[in-house]
């Protein structure tokens, strides 16, 4: 019987030392799904910011920094007080490419959709250095381009712009017109233009100006004629969609202008440059 009492008392020793090493452990609860404070995931940055607004996606708006700027691209939409713009794209690029010594600098036209307080949207045009225009209560002035014009196109995606934004402080006046976003613009540079061209000597091309060109469909129709200015630009001419040949019209043996094709497509301003002959040997 005492061994029966001694098999007891080390039973109740063993459950009371059980239950004091349970209790002693620290409760943790049960969060779930819950995330803990010390746990939160960082805060994702934003994808775009006032310091640099030249990461922003067509979607954003984007709105002027503190003195005035707006740096922006094809597709940005601009917020002003009053109205905004979007960006739809180079009309015109007739800036002069590096590289080739031209009579002026040339420039670049922008076509805008501009919204004003009261939802009534109109496609305008504002050129790069040229006087301010009025958008909403705000005066906005096309100040800077990149990248600098090169021989050849320049992609949409490419583009950026500087626009400086001020309170308007102009008379309202009429938007400048539209011009066209279906056709061609095309430069013509003439070359060479030294007797012997030399390794290490300047002989840049220079501008083909008042150079008569034809336009023509693939049936050898006559569509248009254009005269090229000082710059050695086309212009910006309409065209519909469609193939033509761009031929020298004006019997002239020199300059020598070869005959070029060109592609145009719905809602695009095809680029051309045609390197002509200057005769000189």
């Amino acid at each position: 019987m005492k061994q029966i009492y001694y098999l007891f008392g080390v039973i109740g020793v063993l459950v009371a030392i059980g239950a004091w090493v349970f209790l002693s452990q620290p409760i943790t609860p049960n969060t779930g799904n819950i995330t803990l404070e010390s746990e939160a995931s960082p805060t994702t940055t934003p994808l775009v910011s006032i310091e640099n607004p030249l990461i922003a996606t067509s979607s954003s708006i984007i709105t002027p920094d503190a003195k005035g700027k707006v740096f922006a691209r094809i597709g940005d939409v601009v917020g002003l007080p009053g109205g905004s713009f979007k960006i739809l794209g180079v009309t015109q690029d007739s800036r002069c490419p590096a590289g080739v010594a031209c009579i002026w600098a040339g420039e670049v036209q922008l076509s805008l959709l501009v919204t004003e307080k009261n939802n009534n949207s109109t496609k305008i045009i504002i050129k790069s250095n040229a006087p301010a225009i009025i958008i909403g209560k705000s005066d906005v002035t096309l100040v800077e381009v990149n990248p600098a014009k090169q021989q050849g196109l320049i992609s949409n995606e490419t583009y950026r712009f500087v626009f400086m934004v001020k309170a308007s402080t102009l008379k309202a006046q009429p938007p400048v017109a539209v011009i066209p976003t279906t056709g061609i613009h095309g430069m013509v540079l003439i070359g060479p233009t030294c007797p012997v061209v030399r390794e290490g000597v300047d002989c840049p091309d220079r501008p083909g100006a008042d150079v008569t060109l034809g336009v023509y469909d693939m049936q050898s129709k006559l569509i248009k004629k254009i005269t090229t200015d000082n710059n050695g630009s086309t212009g910006v001419i309409s065209l519909p969609v469609g193939v033509y040949l761009i031929k020298q019209i004006d019997g002239n043996v020199y300059p020598r202008i070869p005959e070029t094709k060109v592609r145009v497509l719905e809602n695009q301003i095809t680029e051309f440059t045609i390197h002509g002959d200057s005769g000189i040997r």
